[in-house]
């Protein structure tokens, strides 16, 4: 019985052996025809994932386009710079890289040895390398191959932005960050112009993850940017620049801006502000403060008298201009006073005021006159066809704020008779200064408002032009008899007004004082002893060339933009003039050929 059993179990366990042998078996020839299968018919579907999985495409940077001024200056370009790292743990032979390093980026190699010896994490050994000295580095790295004794130093390649004339134009221009990020100006708004399209390379790369250098295949080339040719003149921003940092410094002012723009196109010829920033060393200060922002687009300011010129343009057009009154020095609006400094009491007792002589000596009391017989409608629509309560797209720039006046036509902005006096001389209006130097621009061409622009033309890399920029209209809002008379007006106020500290010698000049009250931060009131000064002024007026505004702020000492705006102006039209070869007395033209290188509101007298 007992060996029955052991019979069976040997049986048993033969079968089972069997069993397995053959299954062992199958699932061997399995795997065997499996093998086959995806070496056959698979192979050419693996080794297209394979490939998909050694292979990357990298974006390659365009370089960025240039800015230059209009007489082919360059305000910004970019520069190839290269920054060497190393990490001396995983260096075998310090020695070795040191010598290969130091012959490269022209540093002694006992200096470099020293660095590799004292130190043990990444650090940066070098950086701006010119470009050629690094792809020679990288060159002779890669020529002694893979071997520990020389791993651990890396070339990074980078494109930084220079601007070679620094602070000068940076509020035009711009900036770039380290990131190559436009942050304001031209290079923020002309960036689809500037920065090229990347190009696309294509590597293999190994286990380790680095691109195996015979390769590297480009599949799309990058393309540079284009160039950006501006209205502005280099050689007349950087006199701007120092006449106006000169007389903010003079008067311990706040701050100061001056625009000049040609009328008969809307090109703007230079545009400063102070202070200002120097691009080649942005802080995140300039940027969060909003200092890299030209603030005569986007900062709105009450301009005082000089508003009056449109009160006269408005009283033209209306057939007031035979209106007058005699000024006793206050003005009764309702129960409130507003007080007129002007001279005309004192120098012709009891002579009338006419539209003229409101622009020539400031007159707050024709102005209110004016004002009142025209009415609040009436003034703000003169205020509005010369732009300056609307939003103008500055090409080269964009668009300004804009401006501030309640419309009267509305039932709920009516105005009280207080608030047409302050608007009548240039109280209680706000307007950004770049529009109210293109209404002057508009009175000096013949009656032509046009659209302020900062860029010219833009070119290819090679230098051809594919893109340039015509005067734009955007409206007419005088007759040329009209504007006529005005440019007398403004004729008379630098002959024997409040500007005769505009004049410009041997050059037919004009334009208007102005000076307001800034109103306090929370907006009620007036800060105490806060005045802006301006001028803006025409030359020459037989054959308008250039209209400047001058604006100092919070000046000590004076609040009369007549000492303190109008002496601006004379020495940035005379500089302008010479720039542009406007016939000029010699001896002006050559001293500015060397210049700047080597309640109620109260409007002052201006």
């Amino acid at each position: 019985m007992a060996g029955m059993a052991r019979q069976q179990t040997a049986r048993l366990m033969k079968w089972r052996a069997g069993v397995f042998r053959f299954l062992l078996l199958a699932a061997y020839a399995g795997l065997l025809v499996r093998m086959g299968y995806l070496q056959t018919v698979k192979v050419d579907e693996f080794r297209r994932y394979a490939s998909q999985d050694r292979k990357q495409e990298t974006k390659l940077p365009a370089e960025r386009g240039r800015i230059l001024d209009r007489n082919g200056r360059v305000l910004a370009y970019n520069v190839e710079e290269c920054t060497v790292y190393v990490t001396p743990r995983i260096i075998g032979d310090k020695r070795l890289a040191a010598k290969v390093i130091a012959r490269n980026i022209g540093v002694p190699e006992e200096d470099v040895l020293s660095l590799l010896t004292s130190r043990t994490r990444r650090f940066v050994l070098a950086r701006s390398v010119p470009v050629e000295n690094a792809v020679r580095l990288r060159q002779e790295l890669l020529a002694l191959g893979p071997a520990p004794r020389i791993n651990g130093v890396e070339v990074e390649h980078r494109s930084r932005r220079v601007y070679p004339l620094g602070s000068v134009g940076a509020k035009v221009i711009g900036a770039v960050n380290s990131a190559g990020v436009p942050v304001a100006g031209v290079e923020a708004w002309a960036n689809d112009l500037l920065k090229g399209i990347p190009g696309l390379l294509e590597a293999d790369f190994d286990r380790s993850g680095k691109p195996i250098p015979t390769r590297l295949r480009t599949t799309t080339p990058p393309r540079p940017g284009r160039d950006v040719i501006l209205t502005i003149d280099s050689r007349l921003q950087f006199a701007v620049e120092q006449a106006l940092e000169e007389q903010v410094r003079k008067f311990g002012a706040s701050s100061g801006s001056c625009i000049v723009m040609d009328p008969a196109t809307g090109e703007i010829l230079a545009l400063a502000e102070y202070p200002s920033f120097d691009p080649n060393r942005l802080k995140p200060e300039d940027v969060k403060s909003r200092r890299v922002e030209p603030s005569t687009l986007t900062h709105l300011y009450e301009p005082g008298s000089t508003v009056k010129l449109f009160t006269a343009a408005a009283a033209l057009e209306h057939g007031l201009s035979g209106v007058t009154t005699r000024c006793t020095g206050v003005i009764k609006v309702g129960s409130a006073t507003v007080r007129c400094p002007c001279s005309v009491r004192r120098t012709e007792p009891g002579a009338p005021v006419t539209v003229k002589r409101m622009l020539q000596y400031s007159c707050n009391t024709e102005a209110v006159a004016l004002a009142r017989r025209m009415g609040p409608e009436t003034l703000y629509r003169e205020l509005e066809k010369f732009g300056l309560l609307d939003k103008v797209e500055v090409r080269g720039l964009g668009r300004t704020v804009a401006g501030r006046l309640p419309d009267p036509r509305k039932p709920d902005q009516k105005w009280s008779q207080m608030r047409l006096a302050n608007v009548a001389f240039g109280q209680g209006v706000a307007t950004s200064r770049i529009a109210l130097t293109a209404a002057y621009a508009a009175v000096a061409n013949g009656g032509t408002l046009l659209r302020p622009q900062i860029i010219r033309e833009v070119r290819d890399p090679s230098g051809v032009r594919v893109q340039g920029f015509r005067r734009d209209i955007l409206g007419r809002v005088l007759e040329p008899e009209e504007s006529a008379r005005l440019k007398e007006y403004l004729a008379a106020v630098v002959t024997d007004g409040t500007g005769k500290n505009a004049a410009v010698e041997g050059v037919p000049t004009g334009g208007k004082t102005g000076s307001a009250q800034i109103p306090a931060a929370g907006g009620r009131g007036f800060e105490p002893g806060g005045y802006i000064t301006s001028f803006c002024g025409i030359a020459p007026l037989d054959d308008p060339a250039v209209v400047a505004l001058v604006t100092v702020e919070r000046p000590r000492g004076s609040t009369h933009g007549s000492a303190v705006a109008a002496p601006v102006f004379r020495q940035v039209a005379a500089k302008a003039l010479w720039c542009i070869g406007k016939a000029v007395r010699s001896h002006v033209a050559g001293r500015g050929a060397t210049q700047g290188f080597g309640g109620a509101g109260r409007a002052t007298e201006g």
